[in-house]
C-alpha cells in the first residue's frame, strides 16, 4: 500500500463530507507474500481515528520467526482509535 496515496484518499474523502472508518492492510499476500508497511499505516490510522485491520492469514506466522517477525511491526497498535 502506498501510504502517501492512502493519506490523500482519506483527506479527499473528508473534504467530500464523508467519514472513512477503517483501513485494511495485508500481511503476506497469497500470491507474492507481500507485506504492507504496517507501522506507517498504523500511524496514519491513529492520526485520523480510523480502525486498522490487518489480514495476516498467511503472514501471521512470521510472528514466530526471529528472522521475519519485523514484517509485522506496527500490528501491536491494532486498536480502534475512534
Amino acid at each position: 500500500m502506498n501510504t502517501t496515496h492512502l493519506q490523500e484518499q482519506i483527506q479527499r474523502t473528508l473534504d467530500e463530507g464523508a467519514r472513512p472508518f477503517m483501513v485494511s492492510a495485508t500481511a503476506g499476500t497469497t500470491v507474492l507474500g507481500a507485506f504492507d508497511p504496517l507501522s506507517s499505516i498504523s500511524t496514519i490510522c491513529k492520526k485520523y481515528g480510523l480502525w486498522f485491520h490487518v489480514d495476516a492469514a498467511w503472514g501471521g506466522g512470521a510472528l514466530f520467526s526471529q528472522q521475519h517477525k519485523h514484517l509485522l511491526d506496527g500490528i501491536h497498535r491494532l486498536i480502534a482509535y475512534t
